[in-house]
């Protein structure tokens, strides 16, 4: 009901090797957001896909155009589908913005040097316009 507008790409799947997500939303009313609270929902979504011992590192970012936000980085442990007795170990990077709200979620396994160049790739060129002006 508070939202006016919602847009989302998403690249694979929280239990592939690679996952990005790109999420905007517009609300009917504006107002701050608490990033924090966002975050924490974030990592709540993932404990639901089944991660496990999650570390989180919360910091302040800004993009070169200004617009701040909060970074989460660390790992975790996903739980194989296929074999509940193995888990593959995993880092992330979350950036999210107020302006609305935007949010940029990445995944990949710790070992795939290719995903960390994709990974770093994408978030190097991040871009944002505050949505709700």
């Amino acid at each position: 009901a508070l939202i006016k507008e919602m847009q989302t790409f998403t690249y694979g799947s929280m239990l592939d090797n690679f996952f990005l997500s790109v999420s905007t939303f517009k609300y009917k009313q504006e107002g701050e957001i608490d990033l924090n609270k966002v975050l924490d929902g974030s990592i709540q979504m993932m404990e639901a896909q089944g991660a496990i011992n999650i570390l989180v590192k919360p910091e302040e970012f800004s993009t070169p155009q200004g617009i701040n936000g909060i970074r989460g980085t660390g790992s975790l442990s996903m739980a194989n589908p296929l074999d509940k007795n193995k888990n593959t170990k995993m880092h992330y990077e979350t950036l999210i913005f107020n302006g609305g709200l935007q949010q940029i979620i990445i995944m990949y396994q710790n070992d795939d040097q290719y995903a960390e160049i994709i990974a770093k790739r994408v978030l190097n060129s991040v871009e944002l316009t505050k949505i709700n002006e």
